[in-house]
């Protein structure tokens, strides 16, 4: 009792960063600890954390229940925070209209965004996205649309 209450105080009083650190280095061994990690740390306003519990929520495997209105929810706090992949699946969720209202200008947006602020390499795979956009949206709204019939997007 003692061991894990002194644990706790330990948790208690590390950063965002530190959080969302221990997170990492659990992810391979213990996921539902890095995701209990991530999840703190988000809420303390860590944007990588919050892209973190978006994707936990999303693909089996990682720690958290599937749940795609709450990935869709941390994927938006992660993209208005700066996080350039966030803003990337965030427009995904709004080509599909999964677990948001589908709105193709609001998608576009975020691609855009995600374009401007990204490095070269993401700029590069968001714009092809960007130009292909019809192509895209069918396969992005099939891919979410087996992601809910089937509990999650598998793990790699």
């Amino acid at each position: 009792m003692f061991g894990k209450l002194k644990k706790e105080q330990m948790v208690n009083k590390m950063t965002a960063e530190e959080l969302f650190e221990q997170g990492e280095a659990y992810q391979a061994q213990n996921p539902e600890k890095a995701f209990q990690y991530y999840f703190q740390a988000a809420n303390m306003g860590d944007s990588k954390a919050m892209q973190k519990v978006a994707q936990c929520y999303l693909y089996q495997g990682r720690g958290a229940e599937f749940d795609i209105e709450k990935s869709a929810y941390w994927y938006e706090k992660a993209a208005e925070s700066g996080e350039v992949k966030a803003m990337a699946m965030l427009a995904w969720h709004y080509m599909a209209g999964i677990a948001v209202s589908q709105s193709d200008d609001t998608a576009r947006k975020w691609m855009e965004k995600a374009i401007e602020t990204g490095d070269e390499k993401t700029a590069m795979v968001v714009k092809r996205e960007l130009d292909d956009y019809e192509n895209r949206k069918s396969v992005v709204t099939a891919l979410f649309q087996t992601a809910v019939e089937m509990g999650g997007i598998p793990s790699k």
